[in-house]
């Protein structure tokens, strides 16, 4: 008799939790360059959770939008400023979140290029020219 092979079910599984343990090992691994970049890069994660309450905050926004604003008519004013100040914290958080995470990777890989003996890329000084055709 010929031994069970297991499900393709407990086969994708298994692969998942495998490609989790090794993105798991490659983030502990360059999270130590980020060191000295810490606070930016925990700031940078607070502002994704800003803009992710944001969001939720202005999706929770359309029961009063309909309820109140467009049935009724009240409280017109308060509703109108809940949601412009909920875009504007959405625009604030989107801005910190996406420059800190790109100025963090940026400074995390010229310390781990300089760490591990490399030499970080200059830019060419001058960008090559378009040909027309």
């Amino acid at each position: 008799m010929r031994p069970s092979r297991p499900s393709i079910w407990t086969r994708r599984v298994g692969s998942v939790w495998a490609e989790f343990r090794n993105d798991a090992r490659q983030f502990r691994r360059l999270f130590v360059y980020t060191r000295p970049y810490r606070s930016l890069l925990i700031i940078a994660w607070l502002a994704t959770i800003g803009y992710a309450a944001a969001g939720a905050g202005l999706a929770h926004m359309v029961q009063p939008i309909f309820d109140d604003v467009l049935i009724r008519n009240l409280n017109v004013v308060p509703v109108a400023i809940t949601i412009v100040l909920l875009y504007v914290v959405k625009g604030v958080c989107s801005y910190l979140s996406t420059t800190l995470v790109a100025s963090v990777g940026l400074l995390g890989a010229v310390v781990a290029a300089l760490t591990l003996g490399g030499r970080p890329q200059r830019e060419p000084e001058r960008a090559p020219a378009f040909v027309e055709a």
